[in-house]
């Protein structure tokens, strides 16, 4: 296997931090437009996870060689050992055999709260109406766990609270785990205690100040804090010429 790699992009380091979130054998999915998190699973199932399975709108267990900046797109079933719906995969998660699912939001809080409904204090007269959770409140109580990626680390995407819950993050009465917050400057989890963020890793070239300054929160700050691995160069490899060619991976950052 090839050692590190050192011309990395900041998509193809994102990309290999959800990957290597990812384990062998587990059942994932996705959310709408999660392109990130599509090429993340592919790269897994190339390296250290071929025995991941991945469901989504499209397919189940679908080894795409196209993408679209859409994840309902037809080629997303290219290998699919059968083909799949939204309600499918709700039935899927309420079975619980969703071990993992990755989403996103336009706001995520210092408990993992996760906003995908609207910006502003008034929600009915909003200042930004987004376009809503597609099922996220449900999906938080039956997957396994969940990681949410982030492609910008800014503070008006991390504040100290969100101002509409869209999908609950720590709170005693969900019983759900949430797992990883891995944006383009830092991986973070979240202290079993409290549920509030903690950070896990710096990513390459980024100081912790930089976090701090871009988050609307004090971190929880271990005391050490190690570098996000970088990725190696089989899987900048891999990414480039395999799994994502045409560099769909950009787009989405």
């Amino acid at each position: 296997m090839m050692g590190p790699a050192t011309d990395f992009t900041p998509d193809e380091l994102m990309v290999s931090a959800l990957a290597h979130t990812l384990r062998d054998g587990e059942r994932v999915m996705h959310g709408v437009a999660s392109m990130i998190p599509v090429i993340a699973i592919q790269l897994a199932r190339a390296t250290h996870a071929p025995g991941l399975i991945c469901v989504n709108l499209e397919g189940i267990d679908a080894r795409p060689s196209r993408y679209a900046l859409t994840t309902e797109y037809f080629a997303l079933a290219e290998g699919a050992t059968k083909t799949s719906n939204l309600l499918r995969l709700f039935e899927y998660a309420q079975r619980g055999l969703i071990d993992a699912a990755f989403f996103s939001g336009a706001q995520i809080d210092r408990l993992g709260n996760v906003n995908t409904s609207a910006i502003g204090e008034d929600y009915e007269r909003p200042k930004v109406r987004l376009t809503g959770g597609a099922g996220q409140a449900i999906l938080c109580h039956t997957v396994g766990r969940i990681i949410i990626w982030l492609p910008r680390h800014e503070r008006n995407r991390l504040p100290e609270s969100v101002d509409f819950i869209t999908l609950p993050g720590h709170h005693p009465n969900v019983k759900r785990r949430m797992d990883r917050v891995v944006t383009n400057l830092a991986v973070m989890d979240f202290e079993p205690q409290s549920g509030a963020m903690r950070l896990v890793s710096i990513h390459p070239g980024v100081t912790i100040e930089e976090i701090q300054d871009n988050t609307g929160f004090d971190l929880i700050l271990p005391d050490t804090i190690p570098t996000t691995k970088p990725p190696t160069g089989e899987e900048i490899t891999l990414l480039r010429t395999r799994v994502d060619p045409q560099g769909i991976r950009k787009q989405g950052m």
